[in-house]
């Protein structure tokens, strides 16, 4: 693991049952985020995926810039388990979140920027919403955040 403030991977998990969820993760997120954003600055863009440990493949990711500031996908129904698609509702939700619908192969997924400097408690709510208003993440699961060089 590198030492703070400095580039490499990290990983770490968060059990969403008792003791965990949206709130804890959303609050280690945002720190983990405004460090990335740091490190950013000093040694280029950053990286971060927080998936749901499960067969879905639900995920949402981040790209944090040093210049233009972060984007933030939410997976579309092109990378899902076929099982576990997204119906009509769920992606209204995802617009009410502020996420942007997939266009091409440049924007395959649900999108969403913020510019610089990125607001980062706002940028981690957004990222982790989707979890448990679309995704659907459950008391049993267990949500993997990592982050590394791009």
């Amino acid at each position: 693991m590198p030492r703070p403030g400095q580039p490499g991977r990290r990983r770490f998990e968060v059990p969403w049952g008792p003791g965990g969820g949206a709130a804890p993760l959303a609050d280690a997120l945002a720190r983990h985020l405004a460090e990335l954003g740091d490190i950013a600055n000093h040694h280029g863009r950053q990286v971060l995926i927080i998936s749901i440990e499960a067969e879905a493949n639900a995920f949402t990711q981040a790209l944090v810039d040093p210049v233009k500031g972060m984007l933030i996908e939410a997976v579309s129904n092109e990378f899902l388990h076929p099982d576990h698609t997204l119906d009509e509702e769920q992606m209204l939700r995802l617009d009410e979140i502020g996420y942007g619908r997939p266009e091409d192969e440049s924007f395959p997924n649900h999108y969403t920027a913020f510019e610089r400097p990125v607001p980062w408690n706002e940028a981690a709510a957004v990222l982790v919403r989707p979890l448990t208003e679309v995704y659907g993440v459950g008391p049993l699961d267990t949500v993997a955040v990592e982050s590394f060089p791009a």
